[in-house]
């Protein structure tokens, strides 16, 4: 059985089959809809063999979105900031490109992180992966601004609160662009171009 990309190289591989089975599961079903009969089921394994792995559900729930957040963040970090326009729309793209022009790893990714995002109001596990993972691309954010403004690029103004704008602004859209029909990508990305950037004279 071949790696998924999403997968960290840590984990045996009956728990990246696992994890593989539950990210399907979620995207099919819905959190709702997450059992462990229906993961076993899923990943061609026992019950009794899920456990051996992982204690309960909510456990196996909170490794699934701590791959799907550490895919994201690796990406997001592998990207540069020398290029502060290009890295904003890098960002753009991760996190709200269409499926068409995203690696499915990457979407699939996304869609687990919408989907458990409601329940982290309700669940400590998951709010503190998600908490980490907001705080990645909130300070990602704040570099790529502070580069931006320093250079001229962007309109001068606080990184850090620039930073939380943006961020709210890309997070809003991501449960967009996974929940309903919309292509949102494109706008965002002219709207932030159009609010951080310098005003050309002649435009």
């Amino acid at each position: 059985m071949s790696e998924a990309p999403w997968m960290e190289a840590d984990r045996t591989v009956g728990q990246r089959e696992l994890l593989e089975a539950t990210f399907r599961v979620l995207r099919t079903h819905g959190h709702s809809g997450l059992s462990i009969g229906r993961i076993a089921a899923e990943s061609g394994r026992s019950k009794a063999t899920l456990y051996s792995h992982y204690d309960d559900r909510d456990e196996l729930v909170r490794d699934a979105l701590v791959v799907a957040t550490g895919r994201l963040t690796r990406r997001l970090e592998a990207l540069e900031t020398d290029d502060p326009a290009a890295a904003l729309d890098a960002t753009v793209e991760l996190l709200l490109g269409p499926a068409s022009t995203v690696e499915p790893s990457i979407v699939a990714a996304r869609e687990v992180v919408v989907e458990l995002r409601a329940e982290a109001a309700v669940d400590d596990g998951l709010r503190e992966v998600l908490t980490a993972f907001d705080d990645r691309l909130y300070d990602y954010l704040r570099e790529c601004l502070r580069v931006g403004i320093e250079h001229g690029v962007f309109e001068p103004g606080d990184p850090a609160i620039l930073a939380e704008h943006v961020a709210a602004t890309l997070n809003g859209a991501l449960v967009a662009s996974v929940s309903t029909d919309r292509e949102v990508a494109s706008r965002v990305r002219a709207g932030l171009h159009a609010q951080l950037e310098p005003t050309r004279q002649g435009s």
